[in-house]
């Protein structure tokens, strides 16, 4: 690994001691391409870069002062994606499970699901998160820096820069992964928890989030999150309904439409608006007398759940 001289720790001009009094630490080269040497930098497109089925599980949880805590499983999964120049738009499916526990009691869990939109702007990554790691940021009084995983996938927030001998020449902090969040290339984040852990107006006094599973493309990690509250259907992944959005019509295509199937739509209340039936030949259902918006939709098969989803109509 090909290393150069910390410039950031020469000393101002204007420092009483116009000399350095401190250790010359060597800095491994960051962000040298062509060929790629050294330390790679990672910015937030990197961060939140998904495709439609990937999906994320996350554990957040947040314990309070008074011997309380808070667990929030949430799944969310990508339904689709829009490139523009300088910003990324996802639609997600969330669905989230909420377990509050006070001393011994576990109260009943509630239970979420919802379909929203995620924007990612360049010029959030650009304002700090996208400048190479170890360049000071500045906010005030206070000098932070990014710092780099091993593998050039993972980058690191909470490190600081401080003034070792008071003489202008800053120093990066060595800082305690218990307490750094991160954000991971093509995961999202942050992960992990901050430094400051003590909130008094909300009671908390610490509180993290933790990657639990994750699958991109045909590549999975971890255990995934049940969330069981929500009524799920047997799994059935060759269902497809599609496409969605959709304008006029939608098709539902599988080998389990041999024989005729019920397809209900419903609106955001749970009201049933459409009633038919479908099977390999009658696969498809017209939405054109429906308004825009968000539907719901449940495929049955004399009374069995097959699938249930959403439809975004245009």
């Amino acid at each position: 690994m090909l290393s150069t001289f910390s410039f950031f720790v020469l000393p101002r001009q204007n420092d009483i001691k116009p000399y350095f009094t401190g250790s010359w630490d060597g800095y491994n080269l960051v962000g040298l391409t062509n060929p790629n040497v050294g330390v790679q930098n990672l910015t937030w497109f990197d961060v939140y870069d998904f495709q439609p089925g990937d999906e994320i599980h996350t554990l957040f949880t947040k314990y309070y002062i008074y011997d309380g805590s808070l667990t929030t499983k949430t799944i969310t999964k990508y339904l689709e994606r829009e490139n523009l120049t300088d910003t990324i738009k996802y639609l997600l499916e969330n669905k989230k499970e909420v377990i509050y526990q006070y001393e011994d009691s576990i109260f009943p869990p509630r239970y979420f699901q919802d379909t929203t939109r995620s924007i990612i702007l360049k010029s959030y990554g650009s304002a700090g998160f996208d400048k190479l790691p170890g360049v000071p940021i500045l906010e005030g009084d206070n000098r932070s820096a990014y710092t780099m995983g091993m593998k050039n996938d993972e980058k690191y927030e909470d490190s600081y820069l401080y003034d070792e001998f008071n003489n202008g020449c800053w120093k990066l902090q060595t800082t305690n992964s218990l307490y750094t969040r991160n954000y991971i290339k093509g995961l999202g984040g942050p992960y992990g928890k901050p430094y400051i852990l003590i909130d008094i107006e909300e009671n908390v006094i610490d509180h993290r989030v933790d990657l639990v599973y994750y699958k991109k493309g045909s590549k999975t990690w971890g255990t995934p999150l049940v969330i069981s509250g929500i009524d799920l259907p047997e799994v059935k992944p060759d269902i497809a309904v599609y496409p969605n959005p959709a304008t006029d019509k939608i098709s539902i295509s599988s080998d389990f439409l041999s024989e005729p199937c019920i397809f209900e739509m419903m609106d955001v209340r749970g009201i049933v608006i459409l009633r038919t039936e479908v099977d390999a030949i009658r696969n498809s259902v017209n939405l054109s007398n429906f308004s825009k918006g968000l539907y719901l939709y449940r495929l049955l098969d004399k009374g069995k759940l097959l699938k249930t989803g959403k439809i975004v109509k245009y």
